[in-house]
């Protein structure tokens, strides 16, 4: 897998680029308060990226890690949610929203989760550890 780096840029710059990215690393980019609706994340890397108060409505993020993010009020359940497949490695995860989805399989390792909304989520074969 040949992983194109996108390192230290903001959604508008990003955004540049294209709204659909395939085996990328993003790297310390600032996608706070963005509106990344409709982009398409495949077989992606997050690492050390703020995504806090993102929007992601329609957004298909698939076969993507999160590693060492903040991800705050994110409503997850706005995602496409047609294989909606993703990881969170020690990411400080506060009010992030998972409400009502299919994300059996999932892991959350090490990660900071307050107030994160699992209402009505099948969590089956999914792992949370600390």
């Amino acid at each position: 897998m040949s992983e194109l780096i996108i390192e230290n840029k903001s959604a508008e710059e990003i955004s540049k680029q294209g709204t659909e990215f395939e085996n990328y690393l993003f790297k310390d980019c600032d996608l706070s308060n963005s509106v990344l609706s409709n982009y398409k994340f495949i077989d992606c890397v997050f690492d050390n990226c703020n995504l806090s108060m993102a929007k992601l409505s329609d957004t298909v993020i698939r076969d993507s890690e999160f590693v060492n993010c903040k991800i705050l009020g994110v409503n997850f359940f706005e995602c496409n949610d047609f294989i909606f497949t993703c990881k969170f490695v020690n990411c400080m995860m506060k009010y992030a929203s998972f409400k009502n989805m299919n994300i059996k399989g999932f892991e959350f390792t090490d990660c900071n989760m307050d107030e994160v909304d699992f209402f009505a989520a099948n969590l089956s074969n999914s792992v949370l550890k600390r």
